[in-house]
C-alpha cells in the first residue's frame, strides 16, 4: 500500500497516539501504529496499550489502487516528521514489511522496521451510544477533580476519578484518603450514570476533540467517540471509596471568604519554612485575621496574616499545604473556608459548584522516656 499524508496533521495525530503507547512495550508490535485506509481519502489510526486504545480519523490521498493496512512505527516516524516544514507532504509506502517514508529532498528516504499486520490485537467494536455529555463540561469536571486522585492504588483508595451523571448535574469526584475534590456543572447531566476513569487515562481523554462526547459501554471496555475520534479504556474491576460521607458532614461553625491571590502568596511566604516531607500549615481563624504557620526543625518557622472577617468562633486546623496550594491553583477570585474543629475536615469551596475536604494533620505526640528507654 502507498498513500500520501500532510506531514502535520500525521504528526498531530501521533503525537496522540503517544499518549497510549507505553514507553517500554510489554511486545514489540504495542510500539506501533496501525493505519487502515477506509477509502481513497480516508484513513483510521489506530494504537492501544492492552488496558486502552485510541482509533482516529486522519486525510490520506491513497496512491496505490486497492485499500490496505500498515503498522507503522510510532515514535520513530514522530521524531522523522517534527522538523518537517508544515506545508510538507509524506509518501508512506509498506515495501516487503519495510516501511518506506519521503518528502521531498528534505526527508529524501527512510526506511524503518515494519511488522506484520495479523500481530496487532483485535480492537473491540464500540457498541451503540448510551449518553451524550457535553464535551466542555465533561472536561471540566474531571480536570478539577483530578488532582486528589492517587497515582497507586491504597487499601482504601483507588487511582481514578469518579464521574457521576444525574438529570440535575455531571460529576467529578477524586480521593486520596486525605482529601476530597468535587467539581460539578449543573445541568450538564446526562441520564443515571457512575463510571471510574483510571487517571493514567485521563490525560489522553481530555484532549478528546468535538462538542459533544458520545459515551459507551461493553462487558470490559468505557468508550468514548466524536466524529473525528475514538478511545476506550478498560473497565476498572476496583470499588471507589464512599464519598458521601464527608459531604454530609454539616458541623462547620466558623466561615470566611478570602480572595485566592491573597491566600496563595501567604501560603507561598510560610512554605520556606515547612517540612518537606509532611508540608503542615496551622490555619488559625480570628475575628479579623487569618494567620498561617509553618515549622521544620531544618529551617524555623514563619507566620503570615490576611484580613479576613470571620463568621463564628475563632478557630483552628493543621492541614496539609500542599493540598491547599493544588486547590487554589484551580480557582479564581475567591473561596469560602469553613471549620469545625482541629480534628474535622476543612472544607474549602469556589462558587456553588466546587468543593474541596481536606482532613487534618494530627500531631503526633513526643515519645515519652519510657518509650525511648524501650526503644534504646
Amino acid at each position: 500500500m502507498k498513500i500520501q499524508v500532510k506531514a502535520n496533521e500525521l504528526a498531530k495525530k501521533l503525537q496522540r497516539a503517544l499518549g497510549v503507547i507505553p514507553a517500554k512495550p510489554t511486545i514489540p508490535v504495542l510500539a506501533y501504529v496501525k493505519l487502515e485506509t477506509t477509502s481513497a481519502t480516508t484513513a483510521t489510526l489506530s494504537a492501544l496499550d492492552l488496558g486502552m486504545a485510541i482509533i482516529q480519523t486522519i486525510s490520506v490521498a491513497l496512491v496505490s489502487t486497492e485499500l490496505g493496512t500498515i503498522l507503522l512505527p510510532a515514535r520513530v516516524l514522530s521524531q522523522l516528521l517534527a522538523p518537517l516544514p508544515s506545508d510538507a507532504v509524506v509518501t508512506i509506502e509498506n515495501q516487503d514489511k519495510t516501511i518506506v517514508v519521503k518528502s521531498g529532498k528534505l526527508l529524501k528516504e527512510a526506511k524503518l522496521p515494519g511488522m506484520d499486520v495479523a500481530l496487532f490485537p483485535a480492537i473491540d467494536p464500540r457498541p451503540a451510544t448510551t449518553a451524550n455529555f457535553n464535551s466542555a463540561a465533561f472536561k471540566k469536571v474531571i480536570g478539577r477533580a483530578e488532582f486528589a486522585a492517587p497515582t497507586k492504588q491504597g487499601r482504601s483508595t483507588v487511582p481514578s476519578v469518579l464521574l457521576e451523571s444525574t438529570a440535575a448535574y455531571l460529576r467529578g469526584v477524586a480521593t486520596d484518603g486525605a482529601r476530597v475534590a468535587v467539581a460539578d456543572v449543573k445541568g450538564a447531566g446526562a441520564g443515571e450514570l457512575s463510571i471510574q476513569l483510571p487517571k493514567s487515562f485521563l490525560a489522553v481523554l481530555k484532549e478528546i476533540t468535538g462538542e459533544v462526547i458520545q459515551f459507551s459501554q461493553s462487558e470490559n471496555n468505557l468508550f468514548f467517540a466524536t466524529e473525528s475520534e475514538t478511545m476506550f479504556v478498560r473497565v476498572p474491576t476496583t470499588k471507589f471509596p464512599p464519598y458521601q460521607k464527608v459531604l454530609a458532614f454539616a458541623d462547620y461553625v466558623s466561615e470566611f471568604d478570602i480572595a485566592v491571590p491573597s491566600f496563595k502568596t501567604s501560603l507561598d511566604i510560610i512554605a520556606v519554612t515547612a517540612d518537606s516531607k509532611a508540608p503542615a500549615v496551622v490555619v488559625t481563624a480570628t475575628a479579623e485575621e487569618l494567620n498561617l504557620a509553618s515549622s521544620s526543625a531544618a529551617d524555623g518557622m514563619t507566620d503570615s496574616a490576611v484580613d479576613i472577617k470571620l463568621q463564628g468562633p475563632a478557630n483552628k486546623a493543621r492541614v496539609n499545604l500542599s493540598f491547599v496550594n493544588e486547590f487554589l491553583g484551580q480557582c479564581e477570585g475567591s473561596v469560602k473556608v469553613q471549620m469545625s474543629n482541629p480534628t474535622s475536615p476543612v472544607r474549602i469551596t469556589s462558587g456553588d459548584d466546587y468543593q474541596y475536604f481536606i482532613m487534618p494533620m494530627l500531631e503526633q505526640a513526643p515519645a515519652t522516656e519510657e518509650k525511648k528507654k524501650s526503644k534504646g
